[in-house]
């Protein structure tokens, strides 16, 4: 039999993920994918040969697992949810956080002028100055003072002429997701597709899925930030016998 280009595999595709007992348009992206996502089918195989025969004569599955594994290369929190196995309609929430803020300012060029800082400040007492090298630290009220949580203003003329770095705190509506201590896993229903040449599409199915492995999110100096994540298939036990744990389908 002659090879159809169009069968030729390719690329990427794009995994998704919801909890397995909601509808299709509950699916969500779990990220942008980098490298390669790979898919692994095991069991473990018991033969038996009975009497004098020299060739096994049975074989029992006893054991079978199936996993797939991607890798992000972009971040946001609700992509994290599958991640960290977590629940979707109670972890995607939206609050105000705190973040620590760092940046250079030229403090001004009199004790007049005042330097606006980028953000607003949580509060003035979030506000610490250093000088550029961090060796020295200046006070508020002796060196500089703030008319407003966002405002510096020099005291001193040393002060006025120096450049600064200001450390604060800033607070920002934010995602985020509070782990730690989840006696259970989270169910997921997982889904890969992958698009063929000629427009037609692959699906790897796992209906009821967990997140498995550890985690570990690089943040490097001279590299992209690319994590890992990986989903293992869990049997359903209402489905019949050999069609418990995955499917697999070409678009025809």
């Amino acid at each position: 039999m002659s090879v159809q280009s169009k069968n030729l595999m390719l690329g990427l595709g794009q995994l998704y993920f919801k909890r397995a007992t909601d509808a299709d348009g509950k699916y969500r992206l779990v990220g942008a994918l980098k490298g390669k996502t790979e898919f692994n089918y095991k069991r473990e195989i018991v033969k038996q040969k009975a009497g004098e025969t020299t060739g096994d004569i049975r074989a029992d599955v006893v054991h079978e697992e199936a996993m797939v594994k991607a890798s992000i290369c972009d971040f946001d929190i609700p992509q994290l949810i599958a991640l960290f196995g977590m629940s979707i309609s109670t972890t995607q929430l939206t609050e105000t956080q705190s973040f620590r803020v760092q940046e250079e300012h030229i403090a001004g060029v009199s004790t007049t002028d005042t330097q606006t800082l980028s953000q607003t400040a949580k509060s003035i007492t979030s506000v610490f100055v250093t000088s550029l090298d961090r060796a020295t630290n200046y006070v508020r009220g002796t060196d500089y003072s703030m008319p407003s949580a966002r405002g510096i203003k020099p005291l001193t003329a040393g002060f006025a002429d120096s450049t600064v770095l200001a450390h604060y705190t800033t607070r920002k509506a934010a995602k985020r997701l509070n782990v730690g201590s989840a006696a259970v896993f989270q169910n997921f229903s997982v889904m890969f597709v992958h698009k063929l040449s000629g427009g037609k599409r692959v699906k790897l199915e796992f209906p009821i899925a967990i997140s498995e492995g550890d985690i570990s999110i690089p943040w490097g100096e001279k590299e992209y930030t690319v994590y890992d994540i990986q989903f293992s298939a869990l049997a359903d036990p209402t489905k019949p016998a050999g069609q418990r744990l995955f499917k697999l389908a070409r678009e025809q």
